[in-house]
């Protein structure tokens, strides 16, 4: 049903002489359509919004490293790499054939952080 019909349907209850209770949760519902349209109206302006700025900048895929890559850039062996990882420090991206991958700007961080620069 749309929100036009719901809203005449609501005036035509009302207007046939129902109960005061009845009127108010009329009343009720009669505001809650308007706050879905208003809502609906808004998301409809995001999605224009989202779909102009979507085309108009390029995604780059994000670089993937692997542990030895990590660990060189860091400065340390797979041993403390490991270490780095359980304390969070350094999440693990995925696997890619049962070995371990790194986001670029992780590895940065980290590195920046391990070296306290």
């Amino acid at each position: 049903m749309e929100i036009a019909s719901l809203t005449a349907l609501l005036g035509f209850c009302h207007a046939d002489g129902a109960s005061t209770q009845s009127a108010m949760i009329l009343q009720f519902l009669s505001r809650i359509i308007e706050l879905f349209s208003e809502a609906v109206e808004l998301l409809r302006e995001i999605a224009g919004f989202l779909r102009q700025n979507h085309q108009s900048e390029p995604v780059t895929p994000e670089l993937l490293r692997d542990a030895k890559y990590a660990a060189e850039r860091i400065g340390v062996v797979d041993r403390t790499l490991r270490r780095l990882t359980r304390k969070g420090m350094l999440p693990i991206h995925s696997y890619v054939n049962r070995r371990r991958r790194f986001r670029e700007n992780d590895i940065e961080r980290c590195r920046r952080f391990y070296r306290g620069e």
